[in-house]
């Protein structure tokens, strides 16, 4: 699924100089790279409903969410000890972000109104503009 492909170190590794911007890369090309591989993103819908009646599968994808779920909460934390993002809980921000994307991915492809610039930018309002010490 997702996950799999976006292992911890790759996510921490778009820190560069900003937590915030490394959050911002890493948002902007989830989106984009799942919105140009529509047959492999079905895939993974169908996969991850199987998932859910299969301890076998569900354990794969508990992996995958989890190396995404720290390697957000490694980039929300040193925002927070850099002073960029203002002090909050860094580990429930990283798992209702995975939710927005995964669910943005989801329902991108049900609505095509939902536009991908549009959804990165409520996106980025909720999970880094608004945390962010000083508005971005």
């Amino acid at each position: 699924g997702p996950h799999s492909n976006v292992p911890l170190a790759r996510i921490q590794s778009r820190v560069e100089s900003s937590p915030r911007e490394g959050l911002r890369k890493f948002i902007r090309g989830y989106l984009v790279y799942w919105d140009l591989r529509e047959m492999e993103l079905s895939f993974f819908l169908l996969a991850l409903a199987k998932a859910m009646l299969c301890p076998e599968i569900r354990m794969e994808y508990e992996v995958g969410t989890e190396a995404m779920i720290e390697g957000f909460t490694a980039l929300y934390r040193r925002g927070v000890a850099a002073g960029e993002f203002v002090e909050h809980d860094c580990r429930g921000s990283a798992v209702t972000l995975m939710c927005a994307l995964d669910g943005a991915l989801a329902y991108r492809k049900l609505d095509a109104k939902l536009g991908l610039e549009d959804t990165f930018r409520q996106i980025e309002e909720r999970f880094i503009t608004s945390l962010a010490r000083e508005k971005t």
